[in-house]
């Protein structure tokens, strides 16, 4: 399970740092943070030399049913409502052995997601984007 989950909140971290967090089991939803909205508004952002490094997502046992989503970060919600900024940071050598999105997994079609001045480095998911996997449209880089 995720360390945290933020529900219909805004939430801000700085100079976070984030070390060896590992979820295991079957359908994890980000080794660190799950930010999700059904009603509302939710937001994240992180800022300021946070640094997010080693972070696993272990499936058990490895099959595709059992696939992670976001090695790091789970993003969902409906109708936009859902934001996520991040800037000034890192995220280094984080992992999913099974699943999608290597560091985020983005599964809000409207959502807003900006992302500047961030480094992704050794990144690596089982199935797709090894760094950040989104289910529909774009976000800014």
């Amino acid at each position: 399970m995720e360390c945290l989950n933020n529900a219909g909140n805004e939430l801000t971290m700085e100079r976070t740092g984030v070390d060896e967090n590992i979820a295991t089991g079957k359908k994890c939803y980000g080794s660190f943070l799950s930010n999700h909205n059904n009603s509302g508004t939710t937001k994240i952002t992180i800022k300021n030399n946070s640094a997010f490094y080693t972070n696993k997502v272990i499936a058990n046992p490895v099959t595709l049913e059992n696939a992670g989503f976001g090695g790091v970060i789970y993003n969902t919600g409906k109708n936009g409502n859902t934001e996520m900024v991040i800037e000034n940071s890192s995220f280094y050598s984080n992992t999913l052995n099974t699943g999608f999105g290597g560091v985020i997994y983005n599964d809000d079609p409207d959502a807003v997601i900006k992302i500047s001045r961030t480094g992704f480095e050794n990144n690596y998911s089982g199935l797709e984007g090894g760094c950040i996997y989104t289910t529909e449209n774009g976000f800014g880089i």
